[in-house]
């Protein structure tokens, strides 16, 4: 599992998002799992995560999307990377322990 930070377009979107995500490689067995504990995770997150299995692949995701946002606007930069700084600290301390005691 890693952290990931992207800009996203998803279909059928109207904006860009900038998203901070705990990526699982191996969701079909591990997603199950995490997500049985998703109550007691948000819980103790100050963030709107999204549970995301990944259709037609093997992977899933949590993630906290930031919308919209504008890729080209450089005087946005600075706020965008404060709220990844944040965000993506934030996903590591709530999923570290889920994580380490995956089975």
């Amino acid at each position: 599992m890693v952290h990931l930070l992207s800009f996203s377009y998803p279909t059928g979107a109207t904006n860009y998002s900038l998203r901070a995500e705990v990526y699982i490689d191996d969701g079909e067995s591990v997603f199950p799992e995490l997500e049985a504990q998703r109550a007691a995770i948000e819980a103790t997150c100050d963030l709107a995560l999204r549970w995301e299995p990944i259709e037609n692949a093997r992977a899933s995701r949590v993630a906290a999307y930031l919308d919209p946002v504008d890729p080209a606007d450089r005087e946005s930069w600075p706020a965008y990377r404060h709220w990844a700084i944040e965000t993506l600290g934030e996903l590591r301390r709530v999923f570290a322990e889920p994580i380490r005691n995956l089975s």
